[in-house]
């Protein structure tokens, strides 16, 4: 029951543990915004007219906001020098009184102006931050002086940066956290954002305390890096809720736009619903496809927004936002390839039914213009040839570019072609071989052939696939054989559980019930399930960790991993 819903509604599905459904059944799944522009009144009873219904809907978008609630914030504002490599810091008080507790989270930030940042400093890699509350509980918020930061001269100061335990990427990991953040790979001269603590500790360890009393801030100069003092000058605590400015969930974003919304304290001024919003990540200036001028705004209106908006905005914490649609630049930019696919090669998006049938193909019952065309045109294909039901190979991935380095020699491999759609027939060939190779391959005409690597050296297979509307284009495919490859099985236990992902300083500390954490915590089965679920066996190239490890999903921090992890997918991810 609960991963149906999510589809829809966002979260994060988990699987049964020991028999139990972890964290009480709660998956953080969200209420989906009512867009009114999706809907159909009637139009003979006055009573069930849109005119009619829109204040009461109204009425349901303001209780979908109610979910996000905004945090109780306590501020200090003042200016202490932080002394130049100390091992003392400086420590700060702040009082917080009247604040309703107990405590279910809690978000520390460094503020600023435009003159003044929170945190003046001339590297931010020195600088090491740790908040205590009131009964003396306290977490280091990031290391200094050298200590799991990037090198020195990544930035200084820190102006509106929030620590939260729900952010994206740690601290310790913004310097490659801003190749994503900005995609052309500008680095800020200063550091602004959201960013999770980098210790051990983490901001939930005061979840259910009293937020009233003396909370302290101590802020160090490790002297890691350059010389130089720094002073704070604000800093704040923010309870039981997100500020705007370290996180705006898209669902938020459409209900204050739809209704007029500047900011939280007037979110929906405006009685009636504004058709013509466009979120601000789409009010982007116009852009060249294949000769022909395009808006981006009308791909937000015509499509996204009827079409995919209702279940990729419940992309509800900052944790799982990667496919929100946020943005032109997420939407085309990042997911522009895997859309085209989705969406013309297989036929599995727009996932809803009608919607499918009845809007993206075939605009209101008219085949005039549908927004599959518009969408086509800004990823620069046709969508009159290009269209769900031809044969599409695939030969797997690029295993060369992903860290696949190569297999045994004299130990029968396997190929894969389950990820190709619409196929009833194969043809594999081998399309090169090293001088000298005498391998053949073994069932070309199915979808799992094999082959045995008997020289040292690269094999390139190609697909196609075919059915009654014609042949696919090739895919290919490259293994690479060698002789210093042990021929026996890689074991999940002894070369992918200890060695993959877990030793990359991201998963060592426990975040959740369906992250891979290094913690020996959990059990074996447990682990295991958590690798599983993230591998499709009949569709490798679509697996979260590969698209992971080939960049195609936005991946906090280097990819880390070795031969062994896609040896074992290979060998079909055996509990051994």
């Amino acid at each position: 029951m609960p991963g149906l819903c999510n589809v829809c509604h966002g979260g994060e599905p988990k699987a049964l543990e020991n028999g139990v459904y972890p964290n009480l059944g709660n998956t953080n799944t969200q209420w989906l915004p009512w867009d009114l522009d999706t809907l159909v009144y009637d139009t003979v009873d006055p009573a069930l007219s849109r005119a009619a219904q829109e204040p009461q809907f109204k009425k349901f978008n303001q209780a979908v906001l109610a979910t996000y609630p905004q945090p109780t914030t306590v501020t200090w504002t003042g200016s202490v020098a932080i002394p130049d490599n100390d091992v003392n810091g400086v420590t700060i008080p702040l009082t917080v009184s009247g604040v309703k507790g107990p405590i279910n989270q809690v978000i520390l930030s460094f503020d600023g102006n435009a003159t003044t940042p929170g945190i003046a400093h001339p590297n931010s890699a020195d600088i090491q931050i740790q908040l205590i509350a009131p009964n003396g509980r306290s977490v280091i918020i990031c290391y200094g002086g050298g200590v799991n930061t990037p090198s020195p001269a990544l930035g200084a100061n820190l102006r509106n940066v929030y620590f939260s335990e729900d952010a994206e990427v740690p601290w310790f990991d913004r310097a490659r956290s801003d190749l994503i953040r900005h995609p052309k790979g500008t680095r800020p001269a200063e550091y602004r954002g959201t960013y999770m603590p980098d210790g051990g500790d983490k901001l939930g360890r005061f979840n259910g305390l009293d937020p009233n009393g003396i909370w302290q801030v101590i802020v160090k100069d490790g002297g890691g890096g350059t010389t130089g003092t720094g002073t704070v000058n604000q800093w704040s605590l923010h309870f039981n809720g997100t500020p705007d400015a370290a996180y705006l969930p898209a669902p938020v974003e459409l209900i204050r736009g739809w209704y007029g919304g500047a900011s939280a304290a007037n979110p929906t001024p405006n009685p009636t619903f504004n058709s013509q919003f466009v979120a601000k990540g789409w009010q982007v200036p116009a852009v060249s496809v294949n000769g022909q001028i395009l808006n981006p705004s009308d791909l937000y209106l015509q499509v996204m927004g009827p079409t995919c908006r209702a279940c990729h905005a419940q992309r509800g914490n900052m944790r799982r936002n990667e496919i929100d649609f946020a943005s032109y630049d997420k939407f085309i930019g990042v997911y522009g390839k895997q859309i085209a696919s989705l969406v013309y090669d297989k036929g599995l998006m727009p996932l809803a039914r009608r919607t499918y049938q009845n809007h993206f193909w075939a605009k209101n019952g008219s085949t005039i213009n549908p927004p599959a065309a518009l969408l086509a045109k800004f990823l620069g294909i046709n969508a009159n040839t290009h269209q769900p039901g031809f044969p599409v190979a695939d030969a797997g991935p690029d295993l060369m570019a992903i860290g696949f380095s190569a297999v045994p020699l004299g130990i029968p491999a396997t190929l894969n072609g389950k990820g190709s759609v619409f196929a009833t027939g194969y043809q594999w060939t081998i399309k090169s071989k090293p001088a000298g190779s005498a391998t053949i391959l073994g069932g070309a005409t199915t979808v799992t052939p094999t082959f045995t690597p008997d020289i040292e050296g690269t094999y390139v297979f190609s697909l196609t696939v075919n059915n009654a509307k014609g042949i696919s284009a090739p895919s290919v495919t490259t293994f690479y054989a060698s002789a210093s490859v042990s021929p026996s099985p890689v074991s999940f236990t002894t070369h992918v559980a200890p060695q993959i992902c877990v030793t990359s300083g991201c998963h060592f500390d426990n975040r959740g019930p369906n992250y891979v954490d290094q913690n020996s915590i959990e059990n074996s089965a447990i682990k295991y399930r958590r690798f599983i679920e993230r591998i499709d066996l009949n569709d490798l190239k679509n697996s979260l960790l590969v698209k992971k490890m080939n960049g195609d999903v936005p991946h906090a921090g280097n990819a880390q991993f070795t031969n062994n992890l896609m040896r074992w997918i290979y060998e079909g991810a055996p509990n051994n």
